[in-house]
C-alpha cells in the first residue's frame, strides 16, 4: 500500500521538463527491473573475470549480456513461499555496455529511436537494428521442493511459471531444477532468503525532480548475501533505461553518482522502489546464463 500511495503522489506532481525526457522512445520495456530481464548487473558480484567459459552454479549475478532467465524466491513468515521462473532463448537484445559505471553501480541508457519500426516479433536492439524478440521456453520443467515435498510448476502462455507455496517452516530451504529445450538443465539447493535487520538507509542529495548522487548504507550481518537496487527510467518513459547497483553485503555502502541518477528523472521524477536483500547465483548453460535469487525487499527511501 505505501509503495500504491507513492507512486499516485509521483504520478500527481510533474517535475519540469529536462532535456532527459525520452517520451518519443517506442522500444518495449523488458528491461526495466521486474520480472526478470532488466537486473543489469554491475559486476563485481559475478566473479566473470576469467576468459575462460564459465559453467556450473557460481555465486553472484549473470552479466546482462548473457542472461537468458531468471528464477526468483521470497518467503515472509508466516506466509507461503512465493517463486517464479521463465527462461528464454536469447539474452535481451536491448541491454548492451553500460553507458557509465563505477565499483558498484552501472547506468544503461537506450535511445531506440533510430530502428523506426520493427516487426511485431522484434524489437529495436540496443545496436538500433531490428531483432527477433526473445522467445521463452515454453517447455520449462520447474521443479520446486518445499520441506521434503517437491511439485512441479507449468508455465502459462507467455512462459512465466510461478506459483506460492505452502510451509510452516519460518526460514524453508528451497531447492529447484529447471529443464527446457535440448538438454538444458540447472538445480541450485539451498535457496534461503536472508534474515536480520540490516539496518538499511537510503540517502538522495537533492529531491526527486532534481536528484544528485543516491547513496544506500547497512550493517553487515555476516550473511554473506548482497544488497541491491535496481532503477528504472520514470514509468511515463518507455525504455530500458536504468541503473543497477549491487554490492558484497560486507560492503557496507554503495553510491550511484548523480550521471547515473538524473537521466532517470524525467516527468514525474525518481521512482526508487528500495533495497533487495538477497543470496544469488549465476547458473551456466550451453545458451546463457540463468540468474537465481532468493530475495526480499527492503522498503526503504531517501
Amino acid at each position: 500500500m505505501r509503495l500504491l500511495l507513492l507512486l499516485l503522489a509521483l504520478a500527481l506532481t510533474a517535475c519540469p521538463p529536462t532535456s532527459n525526457d525520452d517520451d518519443s522512445s517506442s522500444d518495449d520495456d523488458d528491461a526495466t527491473g521486474d520480472d526478470d530481464d532488466a537486473t543489469g548487473d554491475d559486476d563485481d558480484a559475478t566473479g566473470d573475470d576469467d576468459d575462460s567459459a564459465p559453467s556450473g552454479v557460481t555465486r553472484g549475478y549473470c552479466p546482462l549480456d548473457q542472461r537468458i532467465g531468471r528464477v526468483s524466491m521470497s518467503h515472509e513468515p508466516p506466509y507461503d513461499v512465493s517463486i517464479f521462473a521463465r527462461v528464454r532463448d536469447v539474452p535481451d537484445p536491448q541491454i548492451g555496455e553500460p553507458a557509465l559505471t563505477n565499483t558498484h553501480c552501472q547506468h544503461h541508457s537506450f535511445g531506440g529511436s533510430g530502428c523506426g519500426e520493427c516487426a511485431a516479433d522484434e524489437v529495436c536492439a540496443f545496436d538500433l537494428t531490428c531483432q527477433p524478440a526473445p522467445v521463452a521456453a515454453l517447455d520449462l520443467v520447474f521443479d520446486v521442493t518445499v520441506d521434503g515435498q517437491t511439485q512441479t510448476v507449468s508455465p502459462s502462455n507467455d512462459g512465466l511459471a510461478f506459483a506460492q507455496i505452502a510451509t510452516e517452516a519460518a526460514d524453508p530451504s528451497v531447492d529447484i531444477s529447471l529443464a527446457w529445450g535440448e538438454g538444458n538443465a540447472i538445480e541450485v539447493a539451498g535457496l534461503q532468503v536472508p534474515r536480520g535487520d540490516i539496518q538499511p538507509q537510503v540517502s538522495l542529495q537533492g529531491d526527486s525532480c532534481s536528484p544528485g548522487a543516491l547513496s544506500a548504507s547497512w550493517t553487515d550481518l555476516g550473511n554473506q548475501a548482497f544488497v541491491s537496487t535496481w532503477i528504472a527510467i520514470n514509468h511515463h518513459v518507455i525504455a530500458p533505461t536504468f541503473t543497477r547497483c549491487t554490492a558484497d553485503e560486507s560492503d557496507g555502502t554503495w553510491t550511484a553518482t548523480e550521471d547515473m541518477i538524473l537521466p532517470l528523472s524525467v516527468v514525474t521524477g525518481l521512482e526508487f522502489q528500495g533495497l533487495d536483500y538477497e543470496q544469488a547465483w549465476a547458473a551456466w548453460t550451453e545458451d546463457g546464463c540463468v540468474e537465481v535469487v532468493a530475495t526480499r525487499r527492503l522498503y526503504v527511501w531517501p
